[in-house]
């Protein structure tokens, strides 16, 4: 067993005229020195530079017990295997894990500034909603406990429904969400991913060094939302959006928007947003959800059909300095989101369809070209829509964008286009 003693080493004299006490740990007839923050003078010295101040003794007494009690946590196993310099750092972080504090909000706030815009917002909602649960915006992460996080999924599940306009909370339901599932969840799995990063970034178990031993989110099973369909349309739906041609202003920018989105294999808003005109028939862009995280910076290139073209003229900018003109209609993507999810609910009301949001565009998109009418294989539907495969492969080949413009082909050639008039 490791030993542990205090000491003041009487050729240490410091030039203001102090000695700093330090702490023997012995293992296997080795010794190391562990510096403390305990000083002492002469006065608080016996002539054998033994300390009899009772003060600074308690003190050193205290450090040694927590030393000591460290230590202890090792089997005799532990300790046969490791040498003394492995038993010191073994009780340094053990030591260091008792004094760590760190806030969870803050931290999760760290994490929301390093992810792209609209990931980093998904973040800050998860955080604001545990921030309604517990009342205060400050948490230190080894106060989350399974418990605690239970009572948070009951907290969501009951929650009464804000009514919102223009951002501002108007009036408040006393009646607890109708949820379709998904909300309990998708705030417990950004939370848990906050939680890991933090476990991932402070612990090293190889040393000893556990920092956050609990894991409470993982020790919570939430149920996955059920979608209801809503996120993915038929052709007929498709198709019917296609031919619409009566329809309020606010609800045809909202339908050439969509369309436009599914004609380019689901292109994000925030894309087609920022997007530059097209060169020779080709559309390429960044795909900014993922560009910061990829080595290749989600590069993408989109051979514009012919179909577009009567959508494509309503919504051009006029000044041509980019190819869509949402940036005249809105100051930023979420301002268009809003404004075309808006008229997509109008038009889904009007023809007796359940509610849907833009980013139906690109789940219908994708489901079409797997299904058995087109039968497009599932590695090129995830490059059309500009996913990372993550594959050692994809380093070396170089991706081939008449293949993607040919697999839209084949989806775009089951839609009618023909009735479509400017």
């Amino acid at each position: 067993m490791a030993s542990f003693n205090y000491f003041v080493v009487a050729g240490q004299k410091r030039s203001d005229g102090t000695y700093g006490v330090k702490i023997r740990c012995t293992h296997k007839r080795r010794s190391r020195w562990l510096a403390t923050n305990v000083t002492v003078t002469d006065a608080d010295l016996t002539r054998g530079k033994k300390i009899k101040n009772p003060y600074i003794v308690a003190r050193c007494n205290a450090l040694v017990k927590d030393m000591r009690d460290a230590a202890a946590d090792l089997s005799p196993f532990s300790l046969e295997e490791m040498n003394v310099d492995a038993v010191v750092e073994y009780v340094r972080n053990k030591l260091k894990a008792g004094r760590f504090k760190l806030d969870f909000f803050q931290y999760g706030e760290r994490i929301a500034d390093g992810k792209s815009v609209a990931s980093g917002k998904v973040v800050r909602v998860a955080l604001n909603a545990f921030e309604r649960f517990l009342g205060r915006r400050e948490v230190d992460v080894n106060e989350i406990t399974a418990g605690m996080v239970r009572k948070f999924v009951e907290f969501l599940d009951n929650e009464p429904k804000a009514v919102v306009a223009r951002k501002k909370v108007v009036a408040e339901s006393k009646k607890p969400r109708k949820k379709k599932g998904g909300v309990s969840w998708t705030y417990i799995v950004t939370l848990r991913s906050i939680y890991r990063s933090a476990r991932a970034e402070y612990n090293d178990e190889d040393t000893g060094l556990v920092l956050i031993p609990r894991t409470p989110f993982e020790r919570v099973e939430v149920k996955e939302g059920v979608h209801s369909g809503q996120r993915n349309l038929g052709p007929d739906t498709i198709q019917a959006m296609i031919d619409t041609r009566e329809c309020l202003p606010f609800v045809r920018y909202a339908l050439d928007a969509f369309i436009v989105s599914f004609c380019l294999m689901g292109a994000n808003l925030a894309d087609l947003y920022e997007a530059a005109p097209p060169v020779d028939g080709w559309w390429g862009y960044e795909r900014c959800k993922t560009r910061g995280r990829r080595s290749d910076r989600a590069r993408m290139r989109v051979a514009v059909p012919w179909q577009l073209e009567p959508f494509l003229a309503r919504l051009k900018d006029p000044a041509g300095q980019r190819w869509l003109r949402f940036h005249l209609d809105g100051k930023n993507a979420d301002a268009i989101t809003l404004r075309v999810n808006r008229g997509l609910r109008r038009w889904a009301k009007d023809n007796g369809i359940e509610r849907f949001t833009f980013y139906a565009a690109r789940h219908s998109w994708a489901s079409i070209a797997r299904s058995a009418a087109v039968g497009i294989d599932k590695a090129t539907v995830d490059d059309c829509l500009n996913h990372s495969t993550m594959k050692v492969a994809d380093i070396y080949i170089e991706r081939d964008y008449d293949v993607f413009a040919e697999a839209n082909r084949r989806v775009l050639e089951i839609f009618d286009f023909s009735l479509k008039k400017i």
